[in-house]
């Protein structure tokens, strides 16, 4: 997911920043319902996996990873920095 935002910024940006309700738009849902069931797998409860969840993919807005990008972060960092947070996230 972060390298298809990473590759098509634009498109991305126009559709998160549209002034639609992102959270309540099927494709958030699907992916939220999706990344909620694994973290729960790893027998997190349900009401932290659902925030967790949210933390996760909030972290790969577009308007963030811009930010990021325009303050000199690379692919790479990004790949190993959200990585890290997943990580420490789910201890």
């Amino acid at each position: 997911l972060l390298d298809f935002k990473l590759d098509n910024p634009r498109l991305v940006a126009a559709r998160e920043l549209s002034g639609s309700d992102l959270l309540r738009a099927p494709h958030y849902q699907w992916i939220h319902e999706l990344l909620r069931t694994l973290i729960e797998q790893t027998g997190t409860p349900t009401h932290a996996a659902d925030y967790a969840a949210h933390l996760l993919l909030n972290a790969l807005r577009a308007d963030l990873i811009t930010e990021l990008i325009a303050g000199g972060a690379t692919r790479e960092q990004l790949h190993h920095d959200l990585a890290e947070t997943a990580l420490r996230l789910l201890r």
